[in-house]
C-alpha cells in the first residue's frame, strides 16, 4: 500500500492511500480537505464565542468587585480622616493648655528651659499623628483596587482581540464554504517540499502512485483565477456614471480606456489551501508564533495540456 501526507488549512493534514485513479485521489483531497478546514473553524467559532461570552460575565462580575472596594474604602478613608480630625483636636487643645501652663510660668527661673521642652513636644505630637492612626485597612483596599483594575485591562485586551479574532475567521469560514460548495469546479494541485509542482491534473488517466512518491509530505493548492468581483463593481460604477448629465468625454475616454485593460484575461496562480492561523490560535500561542512565508504563494500555476 502506498500513500502520502497533504497538508492545508492550519497546521492540519491527513494521510491518503495513492494506489487509486488520480480523479478519485482528487476528489477525496478536496472533500477530507475542506471539510476538516470547515471543521475546524467552526469549532474555533464556538469557541471564541463561549469566551467573549465569559468575558463579559467576568467583567460584570469585577466591575461589582472594584465598586464594593471603592464603596469600602470611602468608608475606612471617612473613619481615618475623623479619627484624625479628633486626635489633631485633641493636640490643639493640649497645645493650648501648655501656651496657658507657660504664661503662668513666665516669672519661673527655668522658664527658658520649660520653652525648649515644650517645644519639642510639639514636634513629637505633630510627627506621631500619622503613627497614632491605623491606615492598613486604607492601604490594603487600594492594592485591592489596583489588582481588580488591573484584571479589568487585562480582560478587556484580551476580550478585544478574541472579538477579533472571531471577526476574522467568520470572513475565512465564508471563502472556505463557498470553495466547498463549488468544490466540483475547484482545480487542485501538489507542491512538494522542493517546491516543485506535481501537475496532477495531467495525469488523470494514470494511477496516482505511478507519479506520487510513497511516503512524501505535499502541500495543497488551488488554483486562483482574479476574482472578478471588481468587474461587477467597475461595471454598476459605470451605469451610474453614464446617468449623470454632466458627465464629460474625457472621463468617457478614460473608462474605456479602463475598460479595455480589465477585459484581459487573468492570470491564474497557485495558492496553498491555507488560512491565516491568527483566528485559530490562542493569545498565548501569538505570543510565540513567528510568521512565515510560503515557499510557492502566488507561483504561477501549470497550463493544462
Amino acid at each position: 500500500m502506498s500513500f502520502i501526507l497533504v497538508t492545508y488549512g492550519y497546521n492540519q493534514y491527513s494521510i491518503f492511500n495513492t494506489n487509486t485513479s488520480t480523479p478519485t485521489l482528487i476528489d477525496n483531497m478536496k472533500t477530507v480537505a475542506l471539510n476538516n478546514i470547515i471543521k475546524l473553524l467552526n469549532s474555533k467559532d464556538s469557541s471564541l464565542q463561549k469566551e467573549i461570552e465569559s468575558s463579559l460575565k467576568e467583567e460584570e462580575n469585577l466591575n461589582k468587585m472594584l465598586k464594593a472596594h471603592e464603596q469600602d474604602l470611602k468608608i475606612e478613608e471617612d473613619k481615618y480622616n475623623e479619627a484624625k480630625k479628633v486626635l489633631e483636636d485633641k493636640i490643639r487643645k493640649e497645645e493650648k493648655k501648655k501656651e496657658k501652663e507657660e504664661a503662668e510660668k513666665k516669672n519661673a527661673k527655668d522658664k527658658g528651659k520649660e520653652k525648649k521642652e515644650t517645644a519639642t513636644k510639639k514636634k513629637e505630637d505633630t510627627k506621631s499623628i500619622e503613627d497614632q492612626l491605623d491606615n492598613k485597612a486604607i492601604v490594603a483596599l487600594q492594592e485591592k483596587i489596583q489588582d481588580v483594575q488591573n484584571q479589568l485591562t487585562t480582560l478587556n485586551n484580551n476580550k478585544e482581540i478574541k472579538m477579533d479574532k472571531k471577526k476574522k475567521l467568520g470572513e475565512i469560514l465564508i471563502h472556505f464554504k463557498k470553495q466547498n460548495k463549488s468544490k466540483m469546479n475547484l482545480t487542485i494541485d501538489l507542491i512538494d517540499s522542493n517546491g516543485e509542482v506535481m501537475n496532477i491534473n495531467d495525469n488523470l488517466e494514470s494511477l496516482a502512485n505511478e507519479f506520487l512518491e510513497n511516503k512524501t509530505v505535499y502541500e495543497l493548492n488551488y488554483i486562483k483565477i482574479p476574482d472578478e468581483e471588481k468587474k461587477e463593481e467597475k461595471k454598476k460604477e459605470e451605469k451610474k456614471e453614464e446617468k449623470k448629465e454632466e458627465e464629460k468625454k474625457e472621463e468617457k475616454k478614460k473608462e474605456e480606456k479602463k475598460d479595455k485593460k480589465s477585459e484581459e484575461p487573468p492570470v491564474p496562480t497557485l495558492e496553498p489551501l491555507k488560512f491565516d492561523g491568527y483566528c485559530v490560535r490562542t493569545i498565548e500561542e501569538d505570543s510565540t508564533y513567528e510568521e512565515s512565508e510560503p515557499k510557492d504563494k502566488g507561483k504561477k500555476a501549470p497550463k493544462k495540456k
